[in-house]
């Protein structure tokens, strides 16, 4: 499985599992993946795959390449090679790869402070004295002004990066239904209300899991924490109703079941049509997709 993952920003450490063609990128609600960053635009850029190869396009907001080069038309992109999407650090990569990137530190550090000039020497040691008391109260001052504004400066960094919107848990639930409803899963899982939290069931396919695991964090990570959303779907891996013993591709490709019928493509088996053999794959085709592994 591909994802893609943030590498810098206020989002560092997030990773959204790529399922599907497109996804957008910005500083949307309504965004595959929201990065809330303030140089990230509404609609920032889209990102796709198509012919074998992953593409980013910019949109409202400017991406580059590792190398700073500005992409104007949609530029393709490798496994394990950062881009920026604006000032942020981005990447694609295989979920079981380890997170080990080397961005190079953001122009612009601050320089380091200058060292304290040495204090005069005076030639009174009584003016010396009667000085250390105005001293120390200057000392005790700064000290308490500068704990002070740490503490500010701390809670608006936090209260940008968390971006909590406090909202009702009907307001929650109306959203998760929209999300759900719009990625045609409504008849798929169900969604239980508890005390404090909602509950959603279902049996679905490995891509339905991520999508509905993908909409309930996004959910999750914008409304306030005191609702919470359980995920109980699980992976549900439809079984054939026979037994293959044997498999032939050549020009003719088809199958042997168990009771020595042979199918070949396009063919019905109890209510499943076979619709393919690939190297790695049998693929049937019915109430539900079924797809056997068999190298």
């Amino acid at each position: 499985m591909i994802e893609l993952r943030v590498l810098s920003g206020l989002h560092q450490g997030a990773a959204l599992p790529l399922y599907g063609s497109s996804w957008t990128i910005g500083n949307g609600e309504e965004n595959d993946l929201y990065l809330s960053d303030p140089q990230i635009s509404a609609s920032h850029c889209r990102l796709f795959y198509e012919h074998n190869t992953w593409w980013i396009q910019p949109v409202e907001g400017e991406v580059s390449q590792s190398n700073g080069a500005q992409i104007a038309m949609p530029a393709q992109l490798l496994l394990g090679h950062y881009f920026f999407v604006g000032d942020l650090a981005l990447c694609l990569d295989a979920a079981e790869n380890l997170w080990d990137y080397k961005i190079p530190a953001a122009e612009g550090s601050p320089a380091s402070a200058a060292p304290p000039l040495p204090m005069t020497e005076t030639k009174n040691s009584h003016q010396k004295k009667n000085k250390t008391g105005l001293g120390l109260l200057a000392i005790v001052a700064l000290v308490l002004f500068f704990t002070l504004n740490s503490l500010l400066i701390t809670k608006e960094n936090v209260a940008a990066g968390q971006r909590i919107i406090p909202v009702n848990k009907t307001d929650t639930e109306d959203r998760l239904r929209k999300q759900l409803r719009d990625q045609g899963l409504t008849l798929r899982v169900s969604v239980n209300k508890s005390a404090n939290e909602l509950i959603v069931k279902g049996n679905l396919s490995k891509e339905e899991f991520f999508i509905v695991q993908r909409i309930i964090n996004k959910i999750q990570q914008e409304k306030d924490p005191r609702y919470q959303i359980k995920n109980e779907t699980r992976i549900y891996q439809p079984e054939l109703p026979f037994r293959i013993v044997q498999i032939s591709q050549g020009s003719t490709p088809n199958i042997v079941t168990d009771t020595g019928q042979r199918i070949f493509i396009g063919d019905e088996i109890a209510g499943l049509r076979l619709m393919a053999i690939t190297n790695t794959q049998v693929e049937f085709a019915g109430d539900e997709s079924i797809k056997v592994n068999w190298q």
